[in-house]
């Protein structure tokens, strides 16, 4: 069963995904692109999180870059960014200025702050990488107060979601996941909600605000009530 966890999990997050491509013919090509540089960012991220944060079996072996990495990535990716607009049926519009480089500069800012803080210093990359999603979200909202809502909405829709696959998962199907592959197991850290480790929502909660409200300041567009396919 511990081999195929790390895949369900995925494919769990994955299901809410489909039902927003299916309903949200005008935001699928955005789904796709998003949930795309998500999937490589997974990836790419793991290669901090296997030396100190969980060493998880996978189909491929154990703590190995697998497709399950990108699968999660993109999953969890594309639900923070489609959810809100899905649930509360807005598009987007009234394009301003791009942000690209800017955000382009997060990307490699947030890449040297995990070496600095996690490599060279020592810190956990769980902590770092949340930290650098949480003070990169506060820069987005400071510019753009008009993606609080969105960011609001969009933690407590997936977070809810994410806990209920954890109840699940976590705590029914294969409870002794975490302390068979979690580093922080049996450490000061180690503190866990309905089968969820604290750290998990931790990260979880600070990666979907910056998720759900990147395509917006990276475009320039604010959410609108009304549909428009073309924008």
């Amino acid at each position: 069963m511990d081999r195929f966890t790390y895949l369900f999990l995925g494919l769990a997050i994955l299901l809410p995904v489909i039902v927003c491509f299916i309903l949200r013919d005008d935001l699928r090509n955005k789904i796709l692109k998003f949930g795309g540089i998500g999937g490589v960012t997974g990836i790419i991220s793991e290669a901090f999180y296997f030396r100190d944060y969980w060493r998880p079996i996978n189909m491929f072996g154990v703590a190995t870059l697998s497709l399950e990495d990108f699968l999660f990535g993109f999953a969890i990716t594309s639900l923070s960014f489609a959810a809100y607009a899905t649930i509360f049926q807005k598009t987007f519009k009234n394009p301003s200025p791009r942000r690209g480089r800017l955000y382009l500069s997060f990307f490699v800012l947030g890449l040297i702050a995990m070496f600095i803080f996690n490599v060279g210093i020592g810190f956990n990359s769980i902590f770092v990488s949340s930290c650098i999603f949480i003070i990169l979200s506060s820069i987005i909202l400071y510019t753009r107060r008009d993606l609080l809502k969105p960011a609001f909405y969009s933690v407590v829709f997936v977070i809810s979601y994410v806990l209920v696959i954890y109840v699940i998962l976590f705590s029914w199907i294969d409870p002794m996941f975490w302390d068979k592959y979690w580093r922080l197991a049996g450490t000061m850290w180690d503190i866990r909600l309905v089968g969820a480790p604290l750290t998990e929502l931790l990260w979880y909660a600070s990666w979907i605000i910056f998720a759900s409200i990147s395509y917006a300041f990276v475009s320039g567009r604010k959410f609108s009530n009304k549909r428009d396919p073309q924008l």
